[in-house]
């Protein structure tokens, strides 16, 4: 089985652009296993 290689950069609130989103770590790895689990492994 392989796994798709994925990742997000956690920014601070202080660094972020005004048009991106602010995510915490927390939310960024929910997001990612969100993604993981609906999309199905090839």
């Amino acid at each position: 089985m392989t796994l798709p290689f994925m990742f997000r950069v956690y920014q601070p609130k202080s660094r972020i652009k005004t048009e991106d989103v602010y995510q915490s770590k927390p939310e960024i790895s929910g997001s990612m296993i969100d993604d993981l689990t609906v999309s199905p492994v090839s």
